[in-house]
């Protein structure tokens, strides 16, 4: 479409281009309409017009001479079939430069310069991908003639740097279009604010009329958030209900954070003074119904007219969802989910500003940790790219566990094979050697992925500075500079194995993303039910931890923790769960004082070893009131002793405070028999892997014998048995014939939120996956 405008221009290069392609054409017509026209005549007249269009669309190269010729060069190429919207001396002092600084960079930056460049044409300068193209056809022989090589490594090189050339292109031409739309979405919003301040400064009884005959959504407030008034468009949004009952604003909200920005809206809200406020809606069931954003006017009593506030609403949830896209595509790496090299930036100038304000002394120092994964372009190579993922998506999972338990710590993914680490509290930085040893260690272990073991080497850079006298983009370019440059070892950076291991690397991926889960709130509890084999009640609710993923939808989270554990990333889940689940099943106490259920949570092993797990629990149940009989904590078998064969203070702890103790994996991991009448615990727990063969023929006769002789070992020593994994109705009808007390699976439902628990505990089996409570009292019951 340009080169059609650009070919109606007289004297433009694509005017000259599309009139010598015009006048060949003339001469072909000629030719053609020429009786007896010779053939050969016919495909010279053919020819000519290919190489005429080829000789207008190709840029003339030779070797600049010098810095000022190859800026010209450079943008002669990009404007020959593309409008450049600057002027020509900003053009040729930004390429200018950009080639002396391609032209003096060293082997291992001349990549990450090289994608600085291509950001910078993308972004700032807002060159068309056809321009890009023809610029390409005179920088590739360009490159090759300022970083020559004798041997074959210098292709590599060459080739990783236009690759971060053409790359960053893309990525800065999208962001310039990301931020176009977000600046007209602004501006669309600013006429939207402006409408909505109109309405709002009306006095209470105007805005009154307005609110009946105006479309938009109003409603009338008095000063502590009582909806008065409301039109029908306002209702629909806040899910009001339609009868006369009193209803409050900040019962519309979805959830606590989101109730506690409307009343310190209402709190704070003064005389003529107008607040923006945004907070989420639920339905009258409780579940998530819209984002709202919301315009809000105090009117203080004066004469006739009372008190009240004017708030008008809109549906925010379409512009919150693509702003949250948005955020993921522009800020965060599709693979690691980290954040990219501008959101790292970004970030980190923001710690720094915050580290120079609380810091006084100048010898406080914060730093930058780089990590260049040496060996991973040769995996893309010569495997694929799907390969170098699983390596930078697990050295991702393992960063991320190195740091657990460094406060003030940034971490983004620079580019394809780099991360970078900002510590900004001087105190983390201060053992900074230990977290360079740990890096190293831990990245340099293989990585198991599509049948193979991943070998890299990493590459660690490091700089530090006063947060007073520095910048981030300062103190990444010193760490950037201080990494080893040399080229991937000769070595085969992998070997054969038979583990795919494909799994491992998905949780990884979504270990990364967890710190952002819990602070986005997209975590959450469900329960599902632990019932007595005895009559099949419902005794426990067993604590599930479930993820509302933006991308994969609820997922189970428990698998994802259970790997964050294993690696050693610290994350406060395991309070968070304790708090959360104490209060509900406190709820549940007060709503069914005569038989209320246990609450069964259980323990990672990096808390169960943890001596704070005493004080979390004692702190949980404090606030909920909930009687500590109630809570049965699930512990691993390898944390209830300590190295030196003693029990662990803190099981030692919960056991005096009266919280029901049991053990996991019993049959399993658990070898220590003999000390099982010494360990304070309630119960074992019998894992699927025993549980999958009860009644399940005569030919798994030896392992339902195992089955049955671990419940045995467990109530002889005096210890209650549940049995876990118990799917279908035969595999019950065993179990009425073992000595277990308690029983788990999803033939009794599968985890449900805390609200259908309510339901199903007002005896509504419905909710439950099976109809096994009607069939169940036909069992019969053995004799013991």
């Amino acid at each position: 479409m340009l080169d059609r405008l650009l070919s109606l221009i007289p004297g433009s290069r694509t005017a000259r281009r599309h009139a010598a392609v015009m006048a060949e054409v003339e001469t072909l017509g000629a030719v053609l309409r020429r009786p007896g026209t010779d053939p050969a005549a016919m495909e010279l007249a053919i020819q000519r017009i290919i190489q005429t269009g080829r000789a207008a669309r190709a840029p003339r190269y030779r070797t600049p001479l010098s810095l000022e010729e190859t800026a010209s060069a450079w943008a002669e190429a990009l404007s020959a079939r593309a409008y450049i919207p600057i002027r020509r001396g900003e053009l040729l002092e930004s390429l200018r430069g950009m080639a002396e600084r391609i032209a003096e960079a060293s082997a291992g930056d001349l990549a990450r310069i090289s994608g600085e460049a291509g950001r910078e044409l993308g972004q700032r300068l807002r060159v068309t991908p056809r321009a890009f193209e023809d610029l390409l056809e005179v920088l590739i022989p360009w490159v090759e003639h300022h970083h020559p090589s004798e041997d074959d490594t210098g292709f590599p090189i060459r080739a990783k740097a236009l690759a971060a050339f053409a790359g960053a292109f893309a990525e800065g031409a999208r962001n310039r279009v990301f931020d176009e739309q977000l600046t007209l979405a602004e501006s669309l919003g600013t006429l939207r604010q402006r409408r909505c301040h109109d309405l709002v400064r009306f006095d209470p009884l105007e805005f009154l009329n307005k609110l009946r005959e105006d479309s938009e959504p109003m409603v009338q407030l008095d000063r502590h958030g009582r909806v008065l008034a409301a039109n029908p468009s306002a209702m629909e949004i806040l899910a009001l209900p339609d009868d006369d009952s009193i209803a409050m604003l900040d019962d519309c909200a979805y959830g606590d954070r989101d109730s506690a920005v409307v009343q310190d809206a209402l709190e704070s809200i003064a005389d003529g003074v107008i607040l923006h406020v945004e907070f989420a809606v639920a339905w009258p069931e409780g579940t998530f119904k819209a984002w709202v954003r919301a315009t809000l006017c105090w009117h203080a009593p004066t004469g006739d007219n009372p008190g009240r506030i004017g708030l008008v609403v809109e549906d925010a949830t379409a512009q919150y969802a693509w702003r949250r896209q948005l955020d993921q595509v522009t800020n965060r790496d599709d693979v690691t989910d980290l954040p990219s090299r501008n959101a790292f930036l970004d970030r980190a100038q923001v710690r720094l500003d915050a580290a120079a304000r609380r810091e006084n002394d100048s010898g406080a120092l914060v730093g930058v940790c780089v990590i260049r994964l040496v060996g991973l372009n040769r995996i893309t190579r010569e495997l694929g790219p799907q390969h170098a993922d699983a390596v930078i998506t697990a050295a991702a999972a393992r960063t991320a566990a190195a740091l657990s338990g460094t406060s003030d710590a940034t971490i983004g993914r620079l580019d394809r094979d780099t991360v970078a680490i900002l510590l900004a509290d001087p105190r983390g930085w201060a053992d900074a050697a230990r977290l360079v040893r740990r890096l190293s260690a831990w990245l340099a272990e293989p990585v198991r992925a599509h049948r193979r073991d991943l070998v890299i080497s990493p590459r660690i850079g490091v700089a530090e500075a006063d947060p007073r006298h520095t910048t981030a983009k300062e103190l990444l370019t010193g760490a950037e500079a201080a990494l080893d440059t040399d080229l991937a070892p000769a070595r085969r950076p992998w070997t054969a194995t038979d583990d795919g291991g494909s799994s491992r690397q998905a949780g990884m991926s979504l270990i990364a993303a967890l710190p952002r889960a819990m602070a986005d709130d997209e975590l959450h509890l469900a329960y599902s039910p632990v019932i007595r084999i005895s009559d099949g009640a419902i005794d426990g609710l067993r604590v599930h931890v479930r993820w509302q993923h933006p991308d994969l939808g609820d997922i189970p989270a428990d698998p994802v923790i259970a790997l964050a554990d294993e690696l050693g990333v610290d994350l406060p889940l395991c309070r968070w769960a304790l708090t959360t689940a104490t209060r509900d099943a406190a709820r549940w106490r007060r709503d069914h004082p005569y038989n209320p259920p246990f609450v069964q949570l259980t323990v990672p092993a990096r808390q169960a070893a943890d001596e704070a797990l005493l004080d979390q629990t004692r702190a949980a149940l404090t606030d909920s009131g909930l009687p500590p009989h109630l809570l049965q904590l699930a512990l691993p078998p390898d944390r209830v002793l300590g190295e030196d064969g003693r029990v662990r203070p803190q099981v030692t702890g919960l056991d005096t405070m009266g919280v029901s103790l049991v053990l996991h994996g019993f049959g399993t991991t658990f070898a220590d028999y003999h000390q099982l009448t010494n360990l304070p615990l309630r119960g074992v727990l019998i894992p699927s892997e025993l549980t999958a063969n009860l009644h399940n023929g005569l030919e798994h006769r030896p392992l339902r014998t195992v089955a049955h002789a671990f419940v045995g070992i467990a109530t002889d020593l005096g210890r209650t048995a549940q049995l876990d994994g118990i799917i279908n109705p035969d595999q019950l009808h065993d179990a009425r014939f073992t000595a277990a007390t308690h029983a788990h699976g999803t033939l009794f439902g599968h985890p449900l939120p805390a609200d259908d628990i309510d339901a199903l505990l007002h005896d509504k089996p419905a909710l439950l996956s099976h109809n096994w409570v009607d069939s169940y009292h036909h069992i019969p019951v053995p004799r013991r």
